[in-house]
């Protein structure tokens, strides 16, 4: 199993796609959330899981902003809360656990979990998991590199 398509290996375009996502969570422009793609106030997303981070890149101008409660506030990209919609399941070539196309919650190779494999919104939502550590976007930009590294070869 890998994160990406095999298709990936030949498209130049889909690799750099990926390197654009792997450079904006290590850059620090974005600060990381737990549990939707972002939250924030109605004029400002605020905080992002990884997968949010995706969103932004591909569709920037996608997000709508979806108020809860007072103190429950998040955007929604391409009426989706928690995973990837189709048009960045493919702009990224991701595969799911199976090796399916359509990979909204994409999984990776991650030896601390039980079954050595986990979902990227997993593993940007963990704070402890046995002896784990918390998974910054920058652990999690490390985990994405090797991945695609790994489907390129």
């Amino acid at each position: 199993m890998n994160l990406f398509t095999p298709a990936i290996k030949d498209n130049a375009g889909a690799q750099a796609a990926v390197r654009s996502w792997i450079e904006a969570l290590r850059s620090g422009a974005y600060e990381q959330g737990t549990e939707k793609l972002a939250r924030g106030d109605h004029d400002k997303r605020e905080r992002y899981c990884c997968l949010g981070v995706a969103c932004n890149l591909n569709r920037p101008d996608a997000w709508a902003y979806v108020s809860i409660s007072e103190i429950d506030n998040e955007w929604v990209h391409d009426d989706q809360e928690t995973m990837l919609a189709p048009a960045e399941v493919s702009w990224l070539r991701l595969t799911d656990e199976c090796g399916s196309l359509h990979a909204p919650n994409p999984f990776v190779k991650e030896e601390d979990w039980e079954d050595g494999n986990t979902a990227l919104t997993t593993l940007n939502d963990t704070t402890t998991y046995r002896d784990a550590h918390i998974y910054t976007f920058k652990d999690i930009a490390d985990i994405i590199e090797w991945e695609l590294e790994e489907a390129i070869k």
